[in-house]
């Protein structure tokens, strides 16, 4: 089963729908995986738990986590604090990411979506 996941997957994209700070409506917060050789690998071997760090790094190739949308949009005064650390799966890693600026989402099709 996992030879044929790491062998047809071809992306996953997840969404949240997160209240604007505004109070104008929601905004999407999109986590997204582009299998490469390597998260196929990983797929194949059982190790899926060590894709996270592969996300984090693949921004170059259009990839990002959930946590590097939430703290782009508390960056940028979209979403609040609060309610992105209440939605985040990695508070740890959310709160290293503010501290540090923001998150480092390439997504520019998907910032003017959000906007």
């Amino acid at each position: 089963m996992r030879v044929q996941i790491a062998a047809t997957l071809q992306g996953v994209v997840t969404q949240t729908l997160l209240p604007r700070a505004d109070g104008s409506g929601r905004i999407p917060a999109v986590e997204i995986l582009f299998p490469d050789d390597a998260v196929r690998n990983l797929i194949r071997q059982g190790k899926v738990e060590q894709i996270y760090s592969i996300m984090q790094t693949g921004t170059k190739r259009g990839m990002q986590t959930l946590e590097q949308a939430l703290a782009d949009f508390v960056v940028r005064g979209l979403v609040s604090e609060e309610v992105a650390l209440n939605r985040s799966s990695r508070p740890e890693q959310l709160s290293g990411l503010l501290k540090r600026g923001g998150g480092q989402t390439p997504q520019a099709g998907l910032r003017v979506a959000a906007e």
